[in-house]
């Protein structure tokens, strides 16, 4: 009987005894691919999307929340002649997230969710103008994501952002008016990316 009862609580101190303190730094930079479920949609459809990639800056206000700053884009992409440089789908998001009791049982693993204000816009350069922008949008994403330790200060991680806005729609040139309207956005949908704690 004693011999059981250590074969069962072996497996259980031993992974006692891989605690990985990842999670418990106060900052931590991310960097990665923002839309894989996107591009995979490439290969099943006639629609042709453009990668996207992040990076995002997080710092714990207490032991289970953090405050996050994002900076989301479309890869750049050069047109016409190769004399303007387009940087679409720019998100500045900035908001909290909050760790889910519930699931993060194991040390190695971090579930969250949150929220985060967003700003949207396209920027234009070209070789011989100054930067413009366009296509200007303010709103709402709900956060969900999870983090996977690989060792105390890295960290693979995927993250979903869904939400909704006020959108520039059309630009009317003859008057010069400017639509808008509400629109459903997800710039990141399953992102993939590491991130270290420090």
């Amino acid at each position: 009987m004693k011999r059981i009862i250590f074969l069962l609580l072996f497996p259980i101190l031993h992974l006692n005894a891989q605690y990985i303190e990842t999670f418990n730094n106060q900052q931590s930079l991310g960097v990665g691919l923002a839309n894989p479920i996107s591009l995979i949609n490439n290969f099943l459809s006639p629609t042709k999307n453009r990668a996207s990639i992040f990076i995002d800056f997080k710092k714990k206000t207490d032991s289970t929340t953090s405050w996050r700053l994002n900076i989301i884009s479309n890869l750049p992409l050069r047109s016409n002649n190769n004399t303007i440089t387009e940087i679409n789908n720019c998100y500045l998001s900035t908001g909290f997230e909050k760790a889910t009791p519930f699931f993060n049982t194991n040390e190695s693993l971090y579930i969250y969710y949150g929220a985060d204000l967003y700003y949207k816009l396209d920027i234009n350069r070209g070789r011989f103008a100054p930067i413009s922008t366009e296509q200007f949008g303010v709103g709402i994403l709900g956060v969900a994501g999870l983090e996977y330790a690989l060792s105390n200060s890295i960290s693979i991680a995927t993250e979903f952002l869904f939400g909704i806005g006020i959108h520039q729609l059309d630009y009317v040139s003859n008057p010069g008016i400017i639509q808008w309207g509400f629109k459903a956005v997800s710039p990141k949908n399953a992102s993939i990316g590491l991130r270290g704690y420090f």
